[in-house]
Order: structure tokens, then C-alpha cells, then sequence
């Protein structure tokens, strides 16, 4: 595991993972680590030769928790910026899931000249959060982020993630104050919003967003695509499709860099 420092010798750990293709950024969701969600995705059969790097983001997983760090939407797509300037990638693709997806569409703003598809799996596009989200804002404060609410959320909630009992395991490792940040950002939404945002991103480069047969209705399958956005739905999974569908989900993600090599003409 590498290391992109942070600030007083606290690091932002991550996997890179070997390829001669187009990099993949895979960005995790809220209360999840890359580190867990993401190598049986990387290593499927189906996103072979392309280079994988795998972020478990400050506050989450295996990085440090460095106190005061910004840890909401736009300081996760800031400090991925950095990372990604210090990789010294000139192209690369972006994975965001869930809360993951509203930090990938403000990387790309970020990175305008360096993203050359953007992959996003049921993130957030609108304030006011999900569920998971709200309950962890309305703790208020970290001392009130305790058992009840940041560590064990009630398995209602559980299940509401997509009743992947790992994902609670994650949670319990998370940063309670990461987690109130991020998810009141969540809530809070972005200026203008992560929608408005997506929408002009696909006007000029290949955005694909990825939803779980599972999650479904959602009006957005038809909504997306009336703007420019490709939309494909994964069979059998649901909202946590890296645990309940790895191989789906990476034949899911390298469609859409198929298709984003076929619009730029690669």
C-alpha cells in the first residue's frame, strides 16, 4: 500500500495496481474504504490491462484521520486533485459510487484537461443526502456521533445500503468527524448542483452512470439520458455492486471506457 502525505506526517493510503491501459480512479462511498470495495473489481477479467488505483479517502479505511482536514465533497475532490497532479497521470478515468459520485464530478471540474471518462455508480446528484447520509448530519456534532448513531447505524439503515454486513464493519472504522463532514456536504449539496454539474460535464466528455437492477424505479434512468448521459443498468445487484457484483460491475465500467474511447476516437 503507497502513501500520499497529508499534513503533520498523516498520509492518504491507496493500492496501484499494475496496467498499460487507460487508469481507473475508483472513489468509494460514504462510510466505505477503496481498499475493501474495490481490487476484486480491479482484478476481474473485464478491466484487464487497465491500471487500477484505489483510494481509501482521509478519515476512511486504512488512511489517517488528521484533524481539521476537510473531508466533505469538494475537500475530497481538492485532495484527490493533488494526488492525481502528483501521480503525474495526463489521462485517467474516474469511478465514483454513492457519495464517491458527487466527489468525482467535482474532481473533473478540478481536472478538466486530465479526465477522460467519467463513471459514476448511483451517486448523488441533489442536496438534501439519502438516508445513510441524513442520520449520520442529524448526530450535529462529533460528540454526539456516537454507537447509536456513526458506529451502529440500525440495521434498517443496514439494509437501506444494500444489507452488505461489511459495510458496517467499514463504518465502525470511519472517522466519526469524516463522516459528519461528509455527509452534511452531502445534504448541504453543491453550488451549482452535482445534476447541473453532470450534465455540463457531458457535453463534453463521455459520462456514464451505473444503477443496480435492484435499486430500481428510479426516474433518473430516463431523466439521465435526455441529457446526454449513457445510462446502464446492472443486472441482480443492487446499491452496493462492488460486493454484490464485482465482475458485473467491472464489465460495467469498462463498457463505458469503450465507449468513451470510441466518442474521442481512440
Amino acid at each position: 500500500m503507497h502513501e500520499f502525505p497529508l499534513t503533520g506526517g498523516a498520509a492518504m493510503r491507496y493500492l496501484d495496481l499494475p496496467g498499460d491501459g487507460l487508469p481507473v480512479l475508483f472513489i468509494h462511498g460514504l462510510g466505505c474504504a477503496g481498499s475493501a470495495d474495490y481490487p476484486e473489481v480491479a482484478a476481474s477479467p473485464a478491466l484487464q490491462g487497465h491500471r487500477a488505483i484505489i483510494v481509501d479517502l482521509p478519515g476512511a479505511g486504512f488512511s489517517d484521520r488528521p484533524d481539521g482536514w476537510d473531508c466533505s465533497v469538494t475537500g475530497h475532490a481538492l485532495t484527490l486533485a493533488r494526488f492525481v497532479e502528483s501521480l503525474g497521470l495526463a489521462r485517467l478515468a474516474l469511478y465514483g459510487h454513492s457519495a464517491g459520485g458527487p466527489v468525482a464530478i467535482e474532481l473533473t471540474e478540478a481536472l478538466p484537461d486530465a479526465v477522460a471518462a467519467l463513471v459514476i455508480g448511483e451517486g448523488n446528484l441533489d442536496a438534501g443526502g439519502g438516508t445513510i447520509s441524513r442520520a449520520i448530519a442529524a448526530a450535529g456534532s462529533v460528540p454526539r456521533m456516537n454507537v447509536a448513531t456513526a458506529t451502529r447505524l440500525p440495521k434498517s439503515v443496514v439494509r437501506a445500503a444494500g444489507g452488505v454486513p461489511s459495510w458496517e464493519a467499514m463504518l465502525r472504522t470511519a472517522s466519526p468527524a469524516a463522516l459528519l463532514a461528509w455527509a452534511s456536504s452531502l445534504v448541504e449539496g453543491g453550488t451549482p448542483s452535482w445534476r447541473d454539474w453532470l450534465y455540463g460535464l457531458a457535453k463534453r466528455l463521455p459520462v456514464t452512470y451505473l444503477f443496480g437492477a435492484l435499486s430500481l424505479p428510479d426516474s433518473d434512468v430516463d431523466e439521465l439520458g435526455r441529457h446526454g448521459v449513457r445510462v446502464e443498468v446492472i443486472p441482480d445487484v443492487g446499491h452496493q455492486m462492488a460486493w454484490q457484483g464485482p465482475d458485473a460491475l467491472a464489465g460495467a465500467i469498462a463498457r463505458a471506457l469503450s465507449s468513451a474511447s470510441s466518442a474521442i476516437g481512440n
